[in-house]
Parts: C-alpha cells; sequence; structure tokens
C-alpha cells in the first residue's frame, strides 16, 4: 500500500458519517460562521484553559438543572437553565475545532448530552399535560 492509497483512506474515513454532500456543506457553513462570531469568547475560554469536554459536561449539568427546576415547579429558571444549556452546547464544538481537539468521542459525547436532556424535559411535559397522549393518539 503507498502512502498516497494511505492518504486517500484516511480522507474517505473522516467524511464516513451520517451526512449527505448537502448537508455536510451547510453544517460546515454554519459552523465557519459560529466560529467566527463566538471567536473572542473562545480565545478567551482556551487561555483560561477551559476545555470543550468541560463546556459539554457543564451543559449537560445546566440541563439536569433544569429538568429538576421544571419538577419543581421553578418554570422560568427551568427556561433561563435551558437557554444557558443551548448556549454552552453551541461553544462545546467551536471550541475542541479551535483547540485541535475535535473527535468523534466528543462529539458523541455532545450528543449523548443533548439527548438526555431533551429526553427528561419530554418526560417531563408527558407526565405534567396528559392531554399530550389524546394529540399523539
Amino acid at each position: 500500500m503507498t502512502s498516497e492509497s494511505i492518504g486517500t483512506s484516511k480522507q474517505t474515513e473522516s467524511k464516513a458519517d451520517c451526512y449527505s454532500d448537502g448537508e455536510r456543506a451547510a453544517m460546515e457553513w454554519g459552523q465557519r460562521i459560529r466560529a467566527r462570531a463566538l471567536a473572542p469568547l473562545l480565545k478567551l475560554l482556551s487561555r483560561l484553559s477551559i476545555s470543550a469536554d468541560l463546556v459539554t459536561g457543564l451543559s449537560l449539568l445546566v440541563g439536569l438543572a433544569a429538568i429538576v427546576m421544571l419538577a419543581v415547579g421553578w418554570q422560568w429558571a427551568a427556561v433561563a437553565c435551558l437557554v444557558f444549556h443551548v448556549l454552552l452546547d453551541a461553544l462545546d464544538g467551536p471550541l475542541a475545532r479551535m483547540q485541535g481537539t475535535a473527535s468523534p468521542r466528543g462529539s458523541f459525547t455532545d450528543t449523548l448530552a443533548d439527548q438526555i436532556v431533551v429526553t427528561g424535559v419530554a418526560i417531563w411535559w408527558i407526565a405534567t399535560n396528559p392531554q399530550t397522549w389524546q394529540i399523539v393518539m
């Protein structure tokens, strides 16, 4: 196997994901825009040695706090936590790319954290709004 074919193989592997070409182009365009808009904040976080993994963890914790606040009836505090969760979620990917630490594991962890929060909010919604099932059925 030549070094040229090895390089080609690696390129093919790095593009193997769930996105079509059009979706990938749109996603990458959005990532570039977000990275430019967030550049000062991303640089500050890097100077403070804050990792993308830490931001993802904080995002999950804030999202879980929102679910607890929903459960005890503090809806406005929950909304504030969910907004903060979304803002943190918007930072971890660009921060990882800027720091050169982006990885499939990080992407998976980020997606898992988001799905945990979404599922928790959905369970709260269904548990407190039984008429939701009437809409579904």
